[in-house]
């Protein structure tokens, strides 16, 4: 077993890590920053069943002048690494670091870096290449070089570069539908990384994007668009299409009327022809002008004449709410009625 103490006083155990220090496998002992407080004396003890031993090491922290560089980067620093989301990066350890060197590189998060399939990759030279970066990725990358090396430690800033979300359109836009009649609401969103889309409804139901619908009168396509199969009174409300990705959020609201369906008639309506009716001479006539509409609609009829009769007219014509016209009939009146 190794410990580091200073003054006596234990610092840190082997394989134990926090922030500021890390003590690797081989009990090389690392401060991951440095000032004036850290100058002293440390000691490394090491312990088995055979007996015990230690060595000292001095200490001196040399401090930098404003305007020098301490070894980490600064905006205007080569070291600083830009690469898009979900690309590779490189990041070189150093200078002139021979081929069979073994260098150790500290994650962002102060641990140390080990080969994970697909994730990292060691190169001969010390270079340590990290694939599929994600915005976690990003932060300072620490590289110690083994003793005799041209730069015991080198420091390289990852920085993964994103793309808000963002969505086509206005934020806010109104959108009347008919009632039964197929409905398309576009959603394009796009960023770095590819963002996730949506569809909240009224009523808050999550609609997620792509989505079958599995027959019912809700789909959504994996371009963000929401389908309407039949829209219905109940549909209106808010809609809200949200796009979500590590570089932020979008929305688009949209505010859904519906409303009613044209008048469908349930007569001749697409038909122009005259359909004579028998009638006796001086009887009373019915003429029927049968219409299925939501709302209601104000009907009238045209006489041979020209004259247009309502609800309201005097005899020998009436025009029922049933929209029939009742009256009584002369054989001089031989020609057609039409119901508008």
């Amino acid at each position: 077993m190794e410990t580091w103490g200073r003054r006596c006083v234990v610092v840190v155990s082997l394989s134990f890590s926090i922030k500021r220090y890390v003590v690797f496998d081989n009990g090389t002992l690392l401060f991951n920053d440095v000032g004036a407080p850290e100058e002293g004396d440390y000691t490394c003890y090491a312990e088995n069943t055979l007996g015990k031993d230690q060595m000292k090491v001095r200490v001196k922290v040399n401090i930098v002048a404003e305007g020098q560089s301490n070894g980490h980067p600064t905006p205007q620093d080569p070291r600083v690494i830009m690469v898009t989301y979900g690309g590779s990066a490189s990041l070189p350890c150093g200078g002139g670091i021979g081929g069979g060197a073994k260098v150790s590189w500290i994650s962002p998060t102060h641990r140390v870096v080990t080969p994970v399939s697909g994730k990292y990759e060691f190169l001969g030279n010390g270079t340590l290449v990290v694939h599929r970066v994600q915005r976690s990725d990003s932060g300072n990358y620490t590289c110690l070089v083994p003793e005799g090396g041209p730069s015991p430690r080198t420091t390289t800033a990852l920085e993964v570069l994103l793309t808000p979300p963002s969505i086509n359109g206005p934020s806010i836009v109104i959108v009347t539908a008919t009632e039964g009649v197929r409905l398309l609401l576009d959603c394009a969103a796009s960023g770095t990384p590819r963002p996730r889309v949506a569809w909240v409804l009224p009523g808050d139901a999550v609609v997620p994007v792509p989505y079958g619908g599995g027959g019912g009168r809700v789909a959504t396509f994996s371009n963000g668009t929401l389908e309407l199969r039949s829209p219905r009174r109940v549909d209106a409300g808010r809609l809200t299409c949200v796009a979500r990705s590590e570089g932020g959020e979008a929305r688009l609201g949209v505010d859904l009327r519906v409303a009613p369906p044209p008048p469908r008639s349930t007569g001749l309506r697409y038909k122009s022809r005259v359909a004579p009716v028998m009638v006796l001479n001086g009887g009373p006539l019915w003429l029927h002008c049968p219409v299925d509409s939501d709302p209601p609609l104000r009907l009238s009829w045209t006489l041979p004449t020209g004259v247009v009769l309502v609800h309201r007219i005097p005899p020998p014509y009436a025009v029922l709410l049933n929209h029939c016209q009742l009256g009584r009939w002369s054989s001089t009146s031989y020609r057609p009625a039409v119901c508008v």
